[in-house]
């Protein structure tokens, strides 16, 4: 897969809260405080391919907010447009995982865990051996989300599998 079999219309579920500061896609900032929670992809704004994901996501922050104590917020489900040229021309650090696979799963547990001690044997030598996105050194990232806590989970599959290599 490359730039051009990527998507060019993505979703994003938020919050009506957040619409005025997302409307206008050119002052996003994905400049992340890194300290942030540990997600999938490492840290940055995040979008799906699927509309009804997106207002599962939006559902759930409502709800979320609800439990604080937060009235009037109601679930949005922006739609984005992709220049796929232009991440290629701009020469963008892309990274894609076109299914989940041990590369994907030590990616995702790195970035979960801040960490870098799940290292696999990569096709591309441009890549760190303990891949992750927690510094941002991809502008796009490109993948199945694991979308739950499931650390363990891929904990148990790279430590069983680091056994058999040994």
């Amino acid at each position: 897969m490359n730039i051009n079999d990527l998507p060019s219309k993505v979703f994003h579920g938020t919050t009506n809260d957040n619409l005025k500061s997302l409307k206008d896609t050119s002052k996003i900032n994905t400049s992340f405080n890194l300290a942030s929670k540990s997600v999938d992809n490492g840290p940055g704004f995040y979008t799906g391919t699927q509309l009804q994901k997106a207002k599962k996501r939006a559902n759930d922050k409502v709800r979320k907010f609800a439990t604080q104590g937060k009235k009037n917020v109601s679930g949005i489900v922006l739609e984005y447009d992709i220049d796929l040229e232009k991440l290629e021309k701009e020469n963008f650090k892309i990274l894609i995982f076109e299914e989940p696979n041990e590369e994907w799963a030590a990616f995702v547990l790195n970035n979960r865990i801040k960490s870098t001690k799940y290292k696999h044997n990569l096709k591309n030598d441009n890549l760190n051996k303990y891949l992750n996105n927690v510094n941002q050194q991809f502008d796009l990232v490109y993948s199945p989300l694991a979308d739950g806590l499931i650390e363990f989970d891929i904990l148990d599959y790279l430590d069983s599998e680091q056994k058999y290599e040994n």
